[in-house]
């Protein structure tokens, strides 16, 4: 455990009352806060764990409110996912008993979480808060998901004691020495409020709701008062030529970070020599079975799983496991830790290894649209792609890289630094936005690689992306030439693809992106696109159901013209203009908007 401030915060129950405070016999003031914050918390990433008293003095209808408030703190708040920026949730309930629910790792993104905590089951019983306590923090505090170099919370909800305030009181000196700060909620008027200052340390950690049905009002002041220990994520810049998943929130479709669903095929090729020395070639090992520790499938399972080879790289490059090698993740770390063995040859025969996992990938048979990733982990420092006759014509691995590229495979390399010595020239191999060091978000950048891999347009349509940024959208654009009126157009969508609707633009990137594409068409401008009102409704809206707020780009900066109609389209400088809601009049050209392959979205 590092230094990080680990929480637990406590739902509790106690006397409802108008006053700021409460002047108990024990001389304690205990704060009630009666109005939500005007401002949402949003909290960084962390782990949290919720404890929840499901004791049949609760009921089952003010424990589906608890569940309900508690998933929308979570998904108000919190990013959740695999990257270090991204936050952790486990779940325990208590009645006579703790009962663990799921753990930090179970659950890896906010509709998971949500849907989850919904779902948790009511059967009533008697009230131990210790119970609960002890199991969050030894048991799901230092199990799966729990980071060392993340914060950790636990909220603890009940209405109700159970009298053994001390072993609570011994509980919570435990989470102390683990940097943990627990912070209490009381629910209701049967609290023993000694007993939650013994659970959180501190009466200015105690916080307090009048009914379950007030739990809303609450919970965003505990979000806020944690914030100030565990600040909210400021997005990062991405550093040069590195992918980033986009923010939540972003005015475009994200791709999905689900590493679960991950469905590629890898292959590793692990320096073996001298530059790396044996203790750094185990630790390499260590960050690829780390890597195959993050959730996805290995091998075969239905349509949707992931593929791994690797190649032994040193002097000449050996391949220790193709494609076929493992059908399940057990094996395949048994194997590396045991058998994948350190060779101590002098300098990395990069062509080599290159070489041989580009076989291994034209070899793979399978479903055609499976992207191919190649990793290569080198201390090679000699390729200069920019300099003549470096290498002999035919085991030049620039060229190489470049025909594997123009194939369509995707290089990631990663440049390695031991002793401080960052070999930047490998990057030369490497595809744009696909470059790393083995730095400590190794393991997290092989995920982020793989994503970002894993999320594509099919031939024909075109994905929108910012390229500078290296960020991608999972949004696939096709422009239809064939004219039809707005109504045609949609259903004409819906012929791509299910998830296809007539595009929209929500920032002036896309909608550069846009004109990009309708420049190239047949029949010139207007095109038409998704925005529009054609219900006359009283109010625009996308048809892809994105919000409408935000970026616009009418003539002059004005006001929409309806004048000749609601139903979008685009003129040649780029700006909307708007025309019939028709099957046939006003027809133009048109863009269609469908959902990107990625893992979440298998694509046959």
């Amino acid at each position: 455990m590092t230094s990080f401030i680990k929480f637990v915060l406590i739902a509790s129950a106690v006397c409802s009352i108008q006053a700021k405070t409460y002047q108990f016999d024990t001389e304690i003031e205990y704060p009630i806060i009666e109005d939500a914050p005007t401002t949402q918390c949003t909290l960084g990433g962390m782990d949290l764990v919720f404890v929840v008293d499901e004791s049949g003095s609760i009921g089952s209808n003010n424990f589906q409110l608890a569940l309900n408030n508690l998933a929308t703190m979570v998904d108000t708040s919190m990013t959740i996912g695999p990257l270090d920026q991204d936050s952790h949730i486990g779940f325990v309930e208590f009645n006579d008993q703790a009962y663990l629910v799921f753990n930090l790792q179970q659950y890896l993104s906010n509709a998971d979480v949500v849907s989850a905590i919904q779902g948790v089951g009511y059967t009533g019983g008697g009230t131990n808060i210790a119970d609960g306590l002890d199991m969050a923090i030894n048991q799901v505090f230092g199990g799966l998901g729990d980071r060392p170099d993340a914060p950790n919370a636990i909220l603890l909800v009940t209405d109700g004691q159970d009298g053994n305030t001390d072993q609570v009181a011994s509980l919570q000196q435990l989470a102390a020495s683990r940097n943990i700060t627990i912070y209490a909620l009381g629910v209701g008027n049967q609290v023993d409020i000694s007993e939650l200052v013994a659970a959180t340390g501190s009466i200015s950690r105690v916080y307090n709701a009048t009914d379950f049905a007030a739990i809303a009002s609450i919970t965003n002041k505990i979000c806020q008062t944690i914030a100030s220990v565990a600040p909210p994520v400021v997005e990062p810049t991405p550093a040069p030529n590195q992918p980033t998943l986009p923010p939540r929130g972003s005015t475009f479709e994200t791709c999905s970070s689900n590493i679960s669903n991950l469905w590629i095929d890898m292959v590793f090729v692990v320096d073996s020599t001298k530059g790396v020395d044996e203790l750094g070639f185990n630790g390499l090992k260590g960050a690829i079975i780390g890597f195959l520790q993050t959730g996805f499938k290995l091998g075969r399972s239905r349509d949707r799983y992931t593929r791994i080879a690797v190649v032994d790289m040193g002097s000449k490059a050996t391949v220790f496991a193709d494609l076929h090698a493992w059908t399940n993740v057990n094996t395949a770390i048994k194997q590396i830790e045991q058998q994948l063995l350190y060779k101590s040859d002098t300098t990395p025969n990069i062509y080599d290894g290159l070489n041989q996992a580009s076989q291994i990938l034209d070899n793979a048979n399978g479903n055609a649209n499976r992207k191919k990733v190649i990793y290569i982990f080198s201390s090679g420092n000699d390729v200069n792609c920019n300099q003549e006759n470096t290498f002999a014509e035919d085991k030049n691995p620039c060229r190489l890289a470049e025909t594997i590229k123009n194939e369509g495979k995707m290089i990631v390399t990663f440049s390695l630094k031991f002793n401080n010595d960052n070999n930047v020239t490998l990057s030369n191999l490497g595809s744009p936005c696909s470059n790393y060091y083995n730095d400590r978000s190794i393991i997290k950048d092989m995920m982020t690689s793989a994503l970002y891999a894993n999320c594509f347009c099919s031939i024909p349509t075109k994905q929108f992306m910012d390229e500078s940024k290296c960020l991608k959208s999972a949004e696939c654009l096709y422009l239809h030439d064939t004219p039809s009126g707005w109504t045609t157009a949609t259903t004409v969508c819906t012929f791509d693809d299910p998830s296809s609707r007539l595009a929209d633009i929500r920032n002036k990137e896309k909608n550069m992106f846009f004109r990009g594409i309708s420049d190239q068409g047949a029949n010139g401008y207007p095109v038409i696109f998704g925005l529009g009102d054609p219900t006359n409704s009283g109010s625009l809206s996308w048809q892809t159901n994105a919000p409408f707020y935000g970026y616009t780009n009418y003539p002059g900066n004005n006001g929409p013209n309806f004048s000749n109609g609601k139903c979008a389209q685009m003129q040649k400088d780029g700006t909307w203009i708007f025309k019939a809601c028709s099957p046939f009049l006003d027809a133009s050209s048109f863009m269609c908007q469908q959902r990107a392959c990625d893992a979440d979205n298998y694509c046959a």
